[in-house]
């Protein structure tokens, strides 16, 4: 729910792997300045509002494997200038069509995209990448 970490400003990690989180709502992370890293591997979220994520203006990794993800479209991280590192392996995405939020991620340098149902890439599915000069 939201707010539910307020009370710990000075956490750096949170690992939730396996909870059996369906939703995360808006502001659920507000207040955790300092997180550096963001663990939900293996929850079976249904629904993640627009401002899940708001308020991590420390976020430099962020792990959602087996999250029954299916597209990087409706996923809200667009503002999270300080990631590094995105890992979403083990998904159901489809396509490889990089959202245009991604060029407001200059620090990513790591996406794993592995494991996902993705069959094809065209050229113009990478574009945004080309203005992403960090990405490994």
């Amino acid at each position: 729910g939201s707010h539910n970490f307020s009370r710990f400003p000075e956490l750096q990690v949170l690992d939730l792997s396996r909870c059996e989180i369906k939703i995360i709502e808006d502001n659920t992370f507000q207040g955790l300045n300092h997180l550096s890293t963001l663990i939900l591997t293996g929850n079976p979220i249904q629904s993640l509002a627009w401002g899940a994520f708001s308020g991590l203006s420390s976020l430099q990794k962020l792990v959602a494997v087996e999250t029954n993800l299916v597209s990087l479209d409706d996923f809200p991280i667009g503002h999270l200038k300080t990631l590094k590192e995105l890992n979403v392996a083990h998904n159901f995405i489809h396509s490889f069509k990089l959202p245009e939020y991604f060029s407001n991620l200059p620090n990513l340098e790591h996406l794993d995209l592995s494991n996902n149902k993705i069959q094809n890439i065209y050229y113009e599915d990478v574009k945004v990448l080309h203005q992403m000069p960090l990405l490994n």
